[in-house]
């Protein structure tokens, strides 16, 4: 395989923290790592990374040398190495991922511990039968709020619609993806918060396809 993927566990920490942490483990450019989405800062967040077989350390790429790449990963107390590491052939990519998985603890309940799991049952029925909307709220955005992203999101998607090259160009990479992420999930699942006009919308013709017809 020409990567190496390793799943590992950390908390407080962004999901590009962790990257730029295994770069400089590992020597690697941050962008040479692959990984398939950003966990919450402040949860116990379990997640896959894919390191570049080729620009790890010489004594690193022998197929024997899983144990000690992920003895070097736990050098760092920050991260915890779950499961066993293996060499697969191509880096991971945003949305490779068959789904998330939650685990929610509640602290200091007002009620009785009874009570709190008779509610805490009652609500997760209720999730089972009706899922959850996937909501792209505060604790991903920081002081800026999720609104600031829908709106950079919108310009985002407008520009590359009109072919503009300065304005792709200025927002690239995994930040773009995520306004861009941001602004469809206001779009799709909560479009009464959608900003009904926040920039100059294109003129498109009666047959444009359906991702840009949802813009007019």
């Amino acid at each position: 395989g020409k990567h190496c993927l390793i799943t590992v566990r950390r908390s407080s920490m962004t999901t590009p923290d962790v990257r730029c942490l295994l770069g400089e483990l590992f020597s690697v450019r941050p962008d040479e790592i692959g990984y398939a989405g950003l966990k919450d800062t402040y949860a116990i967040a379990t997640q896959s990374f894919t390191l570049p077989r080729d620009r790890l350390a010489a004594e690193l790429r022998s197929p024997g040398a899983l144990d000690a790449i992920a003895a070097l990963v736990r050098s760092d107390a920050r991260l915890q190495v779950v499961g066993e590491p293996s060499w697969q052939q191509s880096k991971l990519r945003i949305g490779e991922l068959a789904g998330n998985h939650f685990e929610v603890v509640v602290s200091d309940c007002a009620v009785s511990p009874a009570l709190a799991l008779e509610r805490a049952q009652a609500v997760a029925a209720h999730l089972q039968r009706s899922g959850w909307a996937n909501f792209y709220g505060p604790q991903r955005f920081g002081r800026a709020g999720p609104e600031r992203a829908k709106r950079r999101g919108a310009q985002l998607l407008l520009g590359r619609l009109r072919g503009d090259c300065r304005q792709r160009n200025a927002h690239s990479g995994w930040l773009a993806e995520l306004m861009l992420a941001a602004m469809q999930s206001a779009l799709f699942v909560r479009p009464s918060e959608f900003p009904s006009s926040p920039y100059p919308r294109p003129h498109l013709p009666p047959c444009a396809p359906p991702h840009q017809r949802l813009l007019r």
